[in-house]
Protein backbone atom coordinates (compact mmCIF):
# COMPACT_ATOMS: atom_id res chain seq x y z
CA UNK A 1 0.00 0.00 0.00
CA UNK A 2 1.17 3.23 -0.99
CA UNK A 3 -0.32 6.08 1.47
CA UNK A 4 -0.24 9.72 1.02
CA UNK A 5 -2.71 12.91 1.90
CA UNK A 6 -3.37 15.15 -0.93
CA UNK A 7 -4.18 18.79 -0.79
CA UNK A 8 -6.13 20.24 -3.73
CA UNK A 9 -7.48 23.60 -4.62
CA UNK A 10 -11.04 24.01 -5.83
CA UNK A 11 -12.20 26.85 -7.93
CA UNK A 12 -13.79 28.31 -5.08
CA UNK A 13 -10.20 29.09 -3.12
CA UNK A 14 -10.47 26.36 -0.66
CA UNK A 15 -8.24 23.39 0.46
CA UNK A 16 -9.66 20.08 -0.57
CA UNK A 17 -7.77 17.27 2.18
CA UNK A 18 -7.59 13.76 1.38
CA UNK A 19 -6.02 11.07 3.44
CA UNK A 20 -5.94 7.90 0.59
CA UNK A 21 -3.93 4.37 -0.24
CA UNK A 22 -3.54 3.28 -3.49
CA UNK A 23 -1.73 0.04 -4.27
CA UNK A 24 1.31 2.14 -5.86
CA UNK A 25 2.29 5.59 -7.36
CA UNK A 26 0.88 5.08 -10.73
CA UNK A 27 -2.10 4.38 -8.67
CA UNK A 28 -2.07 7.98 -7.01
CA UNK A 29 -1.09 10.14 -10.46
CA UNK A 30 -4.04 8.47 -12.46
CA UNK A 31 -6.37 9.61 -9.22
CA UNK A 32 -4.50 13.22 -9.55
CA UNK A 33 -5.16 13.85 -12.73
CA UNK A 34 -8.68 12.19 -12.50
CA UNK A 35 -9.64 14.91 -10.00
CA UNK A 36 -8.17 17.27 -11.67
CA UNK A 37 -9.77 16.88 -15.12
CA UNK A 38 -13.20 16.10 -13.53
CA UNK A 39 -13.23 18.86 -11.02
CA UNK A 40 -11.30 21.28 -12.67
CA UNK A 41 -9.19 21.51 -8.71
CA UNK A 42 -5.29 21.75 -8.84
CA UNK A 43 -2.79 19.74 -6.74
CA UNK A 44 -1.38 21.68 -4.15
CA UNK A 45 0.45 19.51 -1.97
CA UNK A 46 1.75 15.34 -1.86
CA UNK A 47 2.54 14.25 1.60
CA UNK A 48 3.77 10.99 0.82
CA UNK A 49 3.44 8.37 4.02
CA UNK A 50 5.32 5.83 2.91
CA UNK A 51 4.73 2.36 1.19
CA UNK A 52 2.64 0.13 4.11
CA UNK A 53 3.50 -3.84 3.95
CA UNK A 54 0.25 -6.19 3.53
CA UNK A 55 0.80 -8.64 6.25
CA UNK A 56 -1.78 -10.97 7.49
CA UNK A 57 -2.21 -12.33 10.40
CA UNK A 58 -3.61 -15.53 12.14
CA UNK A 59 -6.42 -14.93 15.05
CA UNK A 60 -4.01 -15.81 17.26
CA UNK A 61 -1.42 -12.94 16.13
CA UNK A 62 0.69 -15.17 14.25
CA UNK A 63 2.40 -13.68 10.96
CA UNK A 64 1.10 -15.52 8.11
CA UNK A 65 4.16 -16.13 5.87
Amino acid sequence: MYKVILTFKTDMGNNWVIPKDFQNKKHCNNFINSVCKRQGYSLDEVFEIGYLKNEKYETNGNKIK
